[in-house]
């Protein structure tokens, strides 16, 4: 084998391994339209923020759920079961529009609709979404990221 052949072949196998890094990079969705403005934002789960709301009341949060958009449904599920079989009672209403989606974006939703989530965003228990069905609401969404 030639020096030549040899430069060519560690050049493209450094090709595939970059390639490969990127397409693993790739496959974690996210969405920032920047942080909670600055403040502190508090992790918790969505069973302590359903559970507890008047703990988190007009706090910047951070929680993971099932995600999901329909009209009159934009919503963070506890899961999947919960989700499919739509008891909004295991869930919060989620205001998707301030990370700058239109309405019906159909990509955006494609890249989040049915998938664990993790949301960055206001909760107010007092807002609870379509007809009152839901257990309170995230707005202001600063974030959403899934894997």
């Amino acid at each position: 084998m030639s020096r030549r052949t040899k430069i060519a072949a560690v050049l493209l196998a450094a090709l595939a391994v970059a390639l490969l890094l990127a397409v693993y990079q790739w496959r974690f969705a996210f969405h920032e339209r920047g942080t909670a403005g600055g403040f502190a934002v508090e992790s918790t789960s969505l069973i302590s923020l359903i559970a507890t709301p008047e703990k988190y009341e007009g706090k910047w949060i951070q929680v993971e759920g099932v995600c999901t958009f329909e009209f009159e449904g934009n919503a963070l599920y506890l899961g999947r079961d919960d989700r499919r079989h739509r008891f909004t009672k295991n869930a919060v209403w989620a205001s998707w529009d301030t990370l700058g989606a239109e309405p019906y974006d159909l990509p955006f939703m494609f890249k989040f609709d049915g998938r664990h989530v993790l949301v960055e965003g206001y909760f107010d228990s007092h807002s609870k979404g379509h007809l009152g069905l839901f257990s309170g609401a995230i707005t202001n969404v600063t974030r959403i990221m899934t894997e």
